[in-house]
């Protein structure tokens, strides 16, 4: 459990805090090698101090989340109010973020408005003899029947992609492939 205590700058009564072990007073800002080991926290106006000296490895990963999350939620509301706020301002002058800034948004439209390549198929470069309409381009995954074939075969895939009786015909590259198997 962290154990918090309220800062009163004006309390200088030589009371000792039971958690700190310390004057007030003292511990405020004089003593730096004390200070040193304090985690100062503000909040609401309102220092608070932790002597992270004396709390457990759980406690201080417990006091480091709690921070994260604390500095989290007042980034996000930060971010909020300065569009709200710079909104307001836009608004009041009559003027539009595309306006203000015509460069940003000329570029983000080119990017958006380029037409999207299509992918072109690639001609399918093996053709099984058996079924003409089983195809494959010779490229990722080998395909079902040229797996069965090598297998029926005895062969390897590199043995059925070297045999000229299993290049498609109807490729375009079909001579040059026939002439390079020859060689």
């Amino acid at each position: 459990m962290i154990t918090i205590q309220s800062d009163t700058r004006h309390n200088k009564k030589k009371c000792r805090n039971p958690v700190l072990n310390f004057p007030k007073h003292l511990a405020l800002r004089k003593n730096r090698d004390y200070v040193k080991r304090e985690f100062i926290v503000f909040r609401r106006n309102i220092m608070t101090k932790i002597d992270i000296s004396k709390l457990s490895y759980k406690e201080l990963r417990d006091l480091m989340e709690q921070t994260e999350e604390e500095v989290e939620s007042r980034k996000e509301q930060a971010i909020k109010d300065l569009r709200a706020e710079f909104n307001q301002k836009l608004n009041d002058a009559g003027f539009s973020i595309r306006e203000l800034y015509p460069d940003v948004f000329k570029a983000t439209a080119a990017s958006s408005s380029a037409p999207v390549k299509s992918k072109q198929s690639t001609p399918p470069k093996y053709r099984n003899p058996i079924n003409p309409e089983e195809t494959w381009t010779g490229r990722g995954r080998v395909i079902g029947w040229v797996l069965k074939l090598a297998e029926e075969k005895g062969t390897t895939v590199d043995a059925i992609k070297n045999d000229p009786d299993y290049l498609n015909p109807e490729h375009p590259n079909y001579k040059t492939h026939i002439a390079e198997l020859e060689k």
